[in-house]
């Protein structure tokens, strides 16, 4: 947990001061050259700075603007043009979902291919998944594809420009596989993209892609069925792999169009299989896990373990990018071997503001006042299960009564569903894995983020596992639990940073003065500035809800007349009204002769689920 330490006085001291040391910094590195990950806090500007810099006078190179979010790239180029960029200079990239009628899903009943049920925008999702560009997929498939029966697609036509007369390309992330957009340029990575050069495959999946290309080219290969690839000696998998690499391309838009191999990648799924060493560090052995590299292309195979199924996970970081002059990837909460695994390079990680400064800024400048309502609970709400109802609505009561309004919530989608309810929450889709780059909230002023987003055991040892480390939990559980001291980078970056990036989507607008952010889990980074509740909810015992029920029903009564109409103890019904007087929700009124009468003066008013502890 972050402990308070003193900023130096020659360091920004306002948020303006710090954005425009933000912008500076960018664009030292971006106009120096070299490949850097800029560790920039939300609410600081960058992409206020990805849109200004092209037309900043110092800066001589081309830029591109590389980000997963369409609100984002357009906000860039709404910057760029308010800077003085030349709109005409401007080339935003089109968008395949949109741009492409294929893949927006107009030729979905057309089924060129015999015994191909997959419509014809799933096939194309399916191949830019693999890391293949609309513009390969479009050039490699030519005249199959329905969009370019009767000339080039919309899309491929908007791809024709002279990227030489742009001072500023954007696009999306994958973009960074086409040379000419990258080639000489700026490269700008605007939060989080790493993780867009990597995909996952299921076992139902690349088992019939595998089984149909070997059956399709079982006299070329040798191999007809996964079967034969999993009993192979170690001398046919050598030559299997050495045939497939010679003969065939290993990511083919036209191998996933055809149902000879109905993946473009199955020939880089089926040297995975082949192929592949124990992944292993120190003492720690992952024995069914085996990583495969092949050039920059890293195959990882789970064979599965316990409730684990069998499944891959392949990464192909964009080559073309080291033609760029600079790489400049900048993020909010980075993990340096994420980012260099991702992009295929290595990066020099610049923290931008020191621990005392990120305090002081979010704490002062911000004015965040972020409120852990746990001291030590984990709260995996990934699965509804792992949670119970009583608990996330009974703070979302306290603090919707506190605050007088309707709560922005950010949980993980099928528990915010499923066990949050709608009488206490204002009606956004925000959710856990749906946060960064996301500004919905940033008019708000008030947040609660209820549960993190713990993906099990097994994915953190995969993440790990892909940039070669062997990692394991120290079956602890809580705040104690860890998967050492490189397995921790993962574990904070799919868990912790998840939880930070949902804490900074609120007030963030210049128009609003700071947030109070609720945050229902103990995984908050260390850096982060926060209040810790430490007591524990407790819910209402159902003899607790019978005495409430009986006294708002009465209005006033006797204790006595309580004790006869709940037929429950006299301790016990004391008991209760005296929590309910420590409560606010009823009065003792005394009289002459020994007169006692309870009073309901607010019961209904009372939180429903429960005791629980909002304020430090």
């Amino acid at each position: 947990m972050a402990t308070s330490q003193t900023v130096p006085d020659d360091r920004p001291s306002t948020h303006r001061e710090w954005q425009e040391e933000a912008y500076d910094t960018i664009k030292h590195c971006a106009i120096n050259g070299g490949r850097h990950l800029l560790d920039i806090l939300m609410a600081l500007g960058k992409t206020y700075a990805a849109g200004n810099l092209a037309a900043d006078p110092e800066v001589d190179k081309p830029i591109t603007v590389l980000t997963g979010e369409t609100d984002t790239r357009d906000q860039v180029q709404e910057y760029a043009v308010d800077a003085g960029v030349d709109p005409d200079r401007i080339k935003m990239l089109p968008r395949f979902v949109e741009d492409c009628p294929t893949r927006a899903g107009e030729h979905d009943d057309e089924h060129e291919v015999p015994g191909w049920e997959v419509p014809w925008s799933e096939l194309l999702e399916m191949l830019q998944r693999q890391q293949l560009s609309p513009s390969q997929i479009h050039e490699r498939l030519g005249e199959h594809i329905p969009c370019q029966h009767e000339g080039r697609c919309e899309y491929a036509q908007k791809c024709d420009f002279d990227e030489e007369e742009m001072d500023l390309i954007i696009g999306h992330p994958i973009h960074a596989n086409v040379e000419r957009y990258v080639e000489d340029r700026i490269v700008l990575f605007d939060e989080d993209a790493a993780d867009a050069f990597q995909y996952e495959v299921d076992q139902a999946t690349y088992t019939e892609a595998v089984n149909a290309f070997l059956q399709n080219h079982a006299d070329e290969i040798g191999a007809s069925s996964f079967d034969d690839l999993i009993r192979a000696t170690d001398d046919e998998k050598e030559q299997w792999i050495s045939t497939i690499e010679e003969n065939y391309t290993l990511l083919d838009p036209q191998l996933g169009y055809s149902s000879q191999g109905c993946r473009a990648d199955v020939p880089l799924l089926t040297i995975a299989i082949l192929n592949g060493e124990n992944v292993e560090t120190d003492d720690v052995v992952l024995e069914n896990m085996r990583r495969t590299e092949i050039g920059d292309i890293v195959l990882l195979y789970d064979e599965g373990k316990g409730r684990n199924d069998p499944m891959m996970m392949v990464r192909n970081p964009p080559n073309p990018l080291s033609s760029a002059w600079s790489v400049v990837a900048m993020d909010g909460t980075p993990k340096k071997s994420v980012w260099e695994g991702g992009l295929g390079m290595t990066l020099d990680h610049d923290e931008f503001m020191t621990p005392g400064e990120r305090e002081t800024y979010i704490r002062d400048i911000l004015n965040y006042d972020i409120i852990q309502l746990t001291p030590d609970r984990t709260v995996p709400a990934a699965k509804p299960d792992n949670v119970k109802r009583w608990v996330l609505n009974g703070f979302l009561h306290d603090i919707k009564e506190r605050h007088d309004e309707m709560v922005p919530v950010i949980a993980p989608n099928k528990t915010k569903k499923s066990k949050v309810e709608s009488r206490y929450v204002k009606s956004k889709e925000l959710h856990h894995g749906k946060v960064r780059s996301h500004s919905e909230y940033e008019d708000e002023q008030l947040l609660a983020v209820l549960g993190s987003q713990h993906p099990g055991d097994r994915v953190i040892q995969r993440w790990a596992a892909l940039d070669g480390h062997a990692v394991e939990s120290n079956g602890e559980s809580s705040v104690n639990k860890s998967y050492g001291p490189i397995g921790d980078d993962y574990y904070e970056y799919l868990v912790h940073n998840e939880v930070a990036q949902a804490i900074f989507r609120a007030g963030r607008s210049e128009d609003v003065d700071g947030a109070t952010i609720y945050v229902y889990t103990c995984l908050i980074p260390d850096w982060v500035p926060r209040r810790v509740v430490t007591e524990k909810p407790a819910k209402w015992s159902e003899e607790m809800k019978l005495t409430m029920r009986t006294l708002k029903d009465l209005g006033s009564a006797p204790k006595e007349r309580l004790v006869n109409e709940t037929d429950q103890p006299d301790r016990t019904v004391r008991r209760h009204l005296n929590t309910l007087q420590d409560e606010g929700a009823v009065e003792n009124v005394s009289g002459y002769g020994g007169y006692d009468e309870w009073v309901d003066t607010g019961i209904r008013n009372m939180n429903p689920h429960g005791q629980f502890a909002i304020d430090p």
